[in-house]
């Protein structure tokens, strides 16, 4: 999915996964890096894969293994 440079990815990329079945795991570059997001995911029992922006104060931990091999999913 692709959203605008100006338009934030996470209210446009929530709204298109609620529209979907639940996923194991959901591989997600920084601009998905939300708490709310998150809390989201973990809700519908995805898992988020999704690095840390560099100013979180609170870091999450994801698989970076799995990250790093994304375009292998």
């Amino acid at each position: 999915m692709l959203t605008g440079g100006e338009a934030h990815d996470c209210p446009a990329g929530a709204e298109l996964i609620l529209q979907t079945k639940p996923g194991k795991a959901l591989l997600g570059d920084k601009a998905y890096d939300s708490a709310e997001w998150r809390a989201s995911l973990k809700k519908r029992g995805t898992q988020a894969i999704i690095p840390n922006k560099s100013n979180r104060k609170r870091k999450f931990k994801f698989s970076n293994k799995r990250y790093r091999e994304r375009h292998r999913d």
